[in-house]
C-alpha cells in the first residue's frame, strides 16, 4: 500500500504564504523573506532581494532555465533570513545565481547588487 503523502481536507481552508507537501518538500515565500530582513533592520538588502524577483518575473522567458534560477532565488531568500547566514553558501548561491541569469542584463545587474549588499552585511 503506497504512503499518502499529499493533503486530505474536508472543510475549511488552508491560507498559507507558502506550503509544502511530501517527502523532501520545501517552500520559500520570498515576500515572507523581504519582511524578515527589513524586520532585522536589513531594509537595503530586502529591497535588493525584490528587486531580483521583479526582474526574475520581467525576463524569465530569456532563460534557459527560469525554475532553477527561481529555486535558488528561493535558497538565497532563505539563507539570508537566518540568524547567522553561512557566507560560503550565500557566495556559493550568488554566484551561481548571477552565471545563470548572466544573459539578462537587468537580471545581471539586480543579482550584482544584491551579492554587493549582502557581502557588505555578512
Amino acid at each position: 500500500m503506497a504512503t499518502n503523502e499529499g493533503i486530505h481536507m474536508t472543510g475549511g481552508h488552508i491560507d498559507a504564504g507558502a506550503l509544502a507537501v511530501g517527502a523532501n518538500a520545501r517552500a520559500t515565500n520570498i515576500t515572507t523573506a523581504e519582511q524578515a530582513l527589513t524586520d532585522q533592520g536589513h531594509a537595503e538588502l530586502a529591497a535588493r532581494l525584490a528587486e531580483v524577483v521583479r526582474q526574475l518575473e520581467l525576463h524569465a522567458a530569456a532563460l534557459d532555465n527560469p525554475d532553477e534560477v527561481k529555486e535558488t532565488t528561493e535558497t538565497i531568500a532563505t539563507e539570508l533570513t537566518k540568524p547567522k547566514p553561512n557566507r560560503i553558501t550565500l557566495t556559493g548561491l550568488l554566484n551561481a545565481l548571477a552565471a545563470g541569469v548572466s544573459p539578462v542584463t537587468a537580471l545581471a545587474t539586480a543579482v550584482d547588487a544584491l551579492a554587493r549588499a549582502a557581502t557588505v552585511l555578512f
